[in-house]
């Protein structure tokens, strides 16, 4: 199991362009990331913000046989809310 930071997270790069965070870059460092680890396939799955980028993945980039994807959202709609 491999947990990366996203750009712009934790203790990855953080650039400065606002360019620079669009979701095709993002799946791109995502899919990068399976080549620096030596790895053909893997399930990705994200929450939140996370969660987006690998629907966004699916659409993106080529689906291998050997590669799925996984999604999980975060829905707070029914949770109950403080007043401001």
């Amino acid at each position: 199991m491999v947990a990366p930071d996203m750009r712009g997270f934790g203790e990855s790069s953080r650039p400065v362009d606002v360019e620079a965070y669009d979701v095709v870059s993002l799946c791109g460092d995502m899919t990068a990331l399976l080549g620096t680890l030596g790895e053909e396939s893997a399930i990705f799955v994200g929450h939140d913000w996370g969660a987006s980028l690998v629907w966004s993945l699916a659409v993106l980039e080529p689906i291998q046989p050997q590669r799925a994807l996984g999604h999980v959202g975060n829905d707070t709609s029914r949770e109950a809310r403080i007043p401001a």
